[in-house]
C-alpha cells in the first residue's frame, strides 16, 4: 500500500510539473527556479524598485540589489539574483537571460506582468509575503510537493518574498505578459 501511495504521489508531481511547463510556454518571462530557506528571500522583484543604483565597476552588490540602466529611451531595471562583485567592464545586459557580471548575476525585470504562478517543488511548506519579507506561518501558505499559487489577472507589480519551513526548498516562478 505504501508503495502505491509513493507511485501515485510521484505521478501527481509529474503531472504538476508538466502543467507548469505548459503554462510556462506562453510569452513573458522565462520560468525561474529559486532555493528558498528559513530566511525570507526575494523571488519576484518589484517593477518599481524604490532604491536603485547605477552600475559601477568592481563593486560588491548584495542579493536583491536593483540596477538601473537607461536603454531604449527609458529606464530599465535588473536585480541581483545572487550576491557578487561586478566586473571591470560594463556588462551586456539582456532582457531574456540572466547576465553574469563578474561574480554577480543580474536578471531583467519586465515592467509588464499579467499572470503570476508559483509552484513549490520542495517537500516543506513555503509562505509568501507581498511587498514585505515573508514570515513563517503567516500569509499565503503553499504546501510542498507541487502545491501552487496563481494570480491570473492584475498580477502583483510589487515584490514577492518566500520563506520555507526547511533549510532548503525548491520553488518555481513563472510570470507572463
Amino acid at each position: 500500500m505504501k508503495k502505491i501511495k509513493t507511485i501515485v504521489l510521484a505521478m501527481a508531481i509529474l503531472v504538476l510539473a508538466v502543467c507548469f511547463m505548459v503554462i510556462a510556454g506562453g510569452n513573458g518571462y522565462k520560468p525561474q527556479g529559486y532555493t528558498v530557506g528559513i530566511t525570507s528571500k526575494l523571488i519576484v522583484p518589484s517593477i518599481h524598485p524604490g532604491t536603485t543604483t547605477n552600475w559601477v565597476a568592481s563593486t560588491a552588490y548584495s542579493e536583491g540589489a536593483y540596477l538601473k540602466a537607461y536603454t531604449n529611451n527609458s529606464d530599465r531595471y535588473w536585480f541581483a539574483v545572487s550576491a557578487g562583485t561586478s566586473d571591470t567592464s560594463y556588462p551586456t545586459l539582456s532582457y531574456t537571460n540572466d547576465v553574469t557580471d563578474g561574480t554577480v548575476v543580474w536578471r531583467y525585470i519586465d515592467p509588464v506582468r499579467n499572470e503570476l504562478y508559483i509552484v513549490n517543488d520542495g517537500s516543506a511548506a513555503i509562505y509568501l509575503g507581498f511587498d514585505n519579507p515573508a514570515v513563517t506561518n503567516q500569509g499565503i501558505r503553499i504546501n510542498g510537493l507541487g502545491g501552487s499559487y496563481s494570480k491570473v489577472s492584475d498580477a502583483t507589480l510589487g515584490s514577492v518574498y518566500a520563506i520555507s519551513d526547511a533549510s532548503t526548498n525548491k520553488v518555481g516562478v513563472q510570470l507572463k505578459r
